[in-house]
């Protein structure tokens, strides 16, 4: 039995993982596309502006991502991979 919620917590971490990564990317290039005038004069301003807005970009898509990717590796852990160790 441990060794199946072990395996559980795995699979769930990685799923986890790979929705993060997949929401991020999807978040990333929706956003930038939306956005795309705040990125126009990206070129002409000083370094530490343009650091300033790829960071805030940056952690606005973390904290956008987070929340699905935790709830996605919660429902695989607590319902889809029991269910399937039961059948």
């Amino acid at each position: 039995m441990e060794k199946n919620t072990l395996n559980f917590k795995l699979k769930s971490i990685k799923y986890s993982l790979i929705s993060y990564i997949i929401i991020f990317i999807v978040t990333l290039i929706i956003r930038g596309l939306a956005n795309a005038e705040q990125y126009q004069n990206i070129v002409s301003k000083d370094v530490i502006e343009v650091f300033k807005v790829f960071a805030s970009a940056f952690v606005q898509n973390i904290g956008i991502a987070l929340l699905p990717a935790m709830i996605i590796g919660f429902v695989c852990y607590f319902y889809i991979f029991p269910k399937q160790s039961r059948q």
